[in-house]
């Protein structure tokens, strides 16, 4: 059953009850107020005759039974009296308008003198009367007076009022059901739109709101409910930030180990197959060394900026001068196979970076070059050294990007050439690496290209600048 039914059936039971108890108890009012009216009547009737009898009997000593029956009979000539009874030890005289009902009267015997006692009685056609019965002494002797009046209009008002009432009860019963469906419909609106909320919500759309302005209880669960849909939109949308983080991490680590992983297997595989002079040994031993303990660190580094993402790192005194010789140096030959030579242009100085991540960021930029140069040519790596850190230039002589492309680029997983990234197993999340680095070192990166002719990549790190030195 729902609420709006419930509220009509609980109003219109409610209004029904209220109703009924209340026109009860007025006709009831009504009927006794009529019949303390005729109670009213008979007494001043049967007051009356008593003192009229009594004057009577105070200058008629030898007053006969008949004499007095004519004057009472005399003194009950209006249309509220109906019958009278004399009663004298045995002798009974009577007095009636209509059909006899004396013998349904009540006894009246028993009274004191000068008493009178109301009682009800039903005639045997079922006509309802009321009965005045009085005592007094004339002469010695006791007499009782009995006095009817007849109620049928009393009770002939009462069952017209009873009808009366049964339709106007049926009437309201009626529009009280219908105004309590128009009601409960109003009150009930901001639940529906609630219920709906909801639906929408479940359904998956996190961004609805019930939108309720109202001052009541219901208008503060509408703005719990929408407070509460906002902290789930919210919190749902740091699980799905969580989950690509998490993604992004894989992807990311998964990129970062394909380079160094084929210089490490170069070289192991050199030292396998080939018999080598002590000091190659020891160049090759140093460098697998040197890259292992550098993947080492750089998981652990990714593990913080992609799942815990952490928002500052520990910067060092670096010379990006010698990383990027470092980092040529071990490359140049993986870039010679494919028919690309690099050129470092370095100056020499000292700033404060995060030495991994900005092998890391060279390597990356160096890789999306090579890439780009399926034909071969020339990479130059150009380092200028500033107040506040440095910039690091890598121009390649590529096939370029696309200008619509341009924006893009730092997106993760987006990749210019998807077909071409797809077949060398590229998740699109070296750049978007690229961009967390640099920001971790106060800087930017932007990219200036030309199809068909290259790409020149601008770094700019600002974690802080030391003089110059010489190499």
């Amino acid at each position: 059953m729902s609420f709006r039914l419930k509220i009509v059936l609980m109003t219109t039971t409610l209004i029904t009850l209220l109703f009924s108890v209340g026109g009860t108890m007025l006709i009831h009012t009504s009927f006794q107020n009529s019949l303390e009216k005729e109670e009213e009547t008979i007494v001043n009737t049967n007051e009356m005759i008593l003192r009229v009898v009594q004057y009577v009997g105070k200058n008629d000593t030898w007053i006969s039974e008949e004499k007095l029956i004519s004057v009472i009979s005399s003194l009950c000539q209006q249309d509220s009296i109906y019958s009278l009874r004399l009663i004298q030890e045995e002798m009974v005289y009577s007095y009636q308008k209509g059909d006899s009902v004396l013998e349904d009267m009540n006894d009246a015997s028993g009274l004191e003198e000068n008493q009178v006692q109301i009682s009800y009685f039903i005639s045997d056609a079922d006509e309802n009367f009321m009965q005045s019965s009085m005592k007094f002494v004339i002469n010695n002797r006791d007499y009782y007076l009995d006095i009817s009046t007849k109620l049928t209009d009393i009770y002939e008002t009462r069952e017209e009022q009873i009808r009366l009432f049964q339709g106007i009860f049926l009437l309201l019963s009626l529009i009280g059901m219908v105004l309590s469906w128009l009601v409960a419909t109003f009150i009930t609106r901001h639940l529906r739109r609630l219920t709906k909320a909801a639906k929408e919500i479940g359904g998956g759309n996190l961004s609805y709101r019930s939108r309720i302005q109202s001052n009541d209880e219901v208008g503060a669960l509408a703005v719990a409910f929408d407070n509460m849909a906002e902290k789930l939109e919210e919190n749902i949308t740091l699980l799905k930030e969580s989950a690509e983080q998490k993604e992004m991490f894989m992807g990311a680590f998964t990129h970062e180990l394909k380079t160094p992983m084929t210089s490490i297997i170069g070289y192991a595989d050199l030292l396998r197959t080939q018999k080598l002079n002590l000091r190659d040994q020891a160049d090759a031993l140093d460098y697998i060394f040197s890259e292992g303990k550098r993947l080492e660190n750089m998981s652990l580094k990714m593990l913080d900026l992609f799942v815990a993402d952490k928002k500052e790192v520990e910067l060092k005194w670096c010379s990006p001068s010698k990383i990027v010789d470092y980092s040529v140096k071990h490359l140049k030959n993986i870039f010679a196979e494919k028919g690309i030579w690099i050129e470092i242009q370095a100056e020499a100085g000292s700033c404060l970076l995060e030495p991994d991540l900005f092998q890391t960021l060279l390597i990356n930029l160096l890789d999306n070059a090579r890439k780009a140069m399926e034909n071969g040519g020339k990479i130059t790596v150009a380092v200028k050294m500033t107040d506040v850190g440095c910039i690091l230039y890598v121009m390649d002589e590529g096939k370029g990007i696309p200008g619509e492309a341009l924006k893009h680029l730092t997106e993760a997983f987006y990749r210019v050439d998807k077909a071409r990234a797809r077949s060398k197993g590229s998740a699109g999340l070296g750049l978007a690496l690229c961009e967390k680095i640099v920001e971790l070192h106060h800087g930017s990166m932007h990219f200036d290209s030309k199809e068909g002719v290259g790409t020149v990549v601008t770094v700019v790190l600002n974690g802080g600048a030391h003089e110059k030195e010489n190499e």
